[in-house]
């Protein structure tokens, strides 16, 4: 059998759901739009029964399949603004309330992370119909927890509730020249980092220090390293001490030498107005010197510096 034109379906589908996603403001940290959520809403749903103040935004009729550690099941989906059912014989439903995050960035199934951290798999869908649920499970979380701000990281849909700049890069950025020394981490650091901005971004309590630093390091760890210098040279005002170590290292590894004792130079201005935690520069002040006098002494042939974007300009 000639599998081409199948192969051809579904690189035409895909590149489809990508343009969707752009035309939805999708990509790396951009803020979600919000669908007229009024325009799905309905009392009825077949095979189910619905609570007074319960609503049926979504009815596929194909066979959804439910993988989990403890449970197999397949059956219609339906999802209201309480619960994710799937309708058979017997009705199986999942609280809305119960979950964390939901990836739909795969054209034909869900990956469902509950608050308890066990995941749930939904597999089945035809056409573009896991994008059309996950978006409206996103959009029913967001008007039920009253979260605003959602954004996309590792192709995860994620609620948090401080700001997250955009990093968008130019195809024409300089430092694109550089990629060969954009090393990733392995996936145990890429996911603990991950994790670790997540909770800052969904805390709701004020925070001494910046989530976005957090944020910064996983996107150097996911080797994502312009996007990372970006972020972390817009916080830097605030956190110049461990923002400038970050920096350093990272133009080191590019052999930026010239940019390192530049980031350096601009802690030390930032310093004095900083709280008193991120004012310290007693290493990296002995890192510039050593440096300097590396420069003067000519051990770096090669320097790579570029024009530091400061604020993220």
């Amino acid at each position: 059998m000639n599998k081409k034109p199948f192969e051809d379906q579904e690189k035409a589908e895909s590149k489809q759901v990508e343009g969707m996603l752009s035309e939805w403001g999708y990509g790396n940290c951009h803020i979600r739009q919000k669908i007229p959520m009024s325009k799905y809403a309905s009392k009825q749903a077949d095979g189910l029964t619905l609570a007074p103040y319960e609503y049926c935004y979504l009815s596929f009729d194909e066979k959804i399949s439910w993988h989990s550690n403890d449970l197999k099941f397949k059956g219609k989906l339906r999802l209201t603004n309480k619960y994710i059912y799937l309708v058979d014989e017997e009705v199986l439903a999942l609280g809305l309330d119960k979950i964390d995050f939901v990836d739909y960035s795969e054209l034909r199934k869900i990956k469902i992370t509950k608050r308890n951290k066990k995941e749930i798999l939904l597999t089945g869908f035809e056409g573009f119909h896991a994008g059309s649920f996950g978006n409206l499970v996103v959009e029913i979380l967001m008007k039920n927890y009253k979260k605003d701000d959602w954004i996309i990281m590792g192709d995860c849909i994620q609620v948090f509730t401080h700001e997250v700049p955009n990093t968008d890069v130019s195809e024409d950025d300089p430092r694109w020249k550089l990629k060969k020394y954009f090393k990733s981490a392995n996936a145990n650091s890429i996911e603990s980092a991950r994790e670790g901005a997540m909770r800052r971004f969904k805390s709701e309590e004020p925070l001494s220090d910046d989530p976005c630093y957090y944020y910064a390091d996983y996107l150097y760890k996911d080797g994502r390293w312009i996007e990372a210098e970006d972020v972390w040279l817009k916080v830097l005002p605030k956190m110049p001490n461990l923002v400038a170590k970050k920096l350093a290292i990272m133009y080191h590894k590019q052999r930026r030498y010239r940019n390192e004792i530049e980031i350096i130079e601009l802690a030390e201005k930032y310093c004095p107005k900083a709280q008193f935690q991120y004012q310290s520069l007693g290493s990296l002040r002995l890192r510039k010197a050593k440096l300097q006098k590396a420069l003067e002494g000519h051990r770096y042939f090669v320097d790579n510096s570029l024009v530091l974007k400061l604020g993220g300009e």
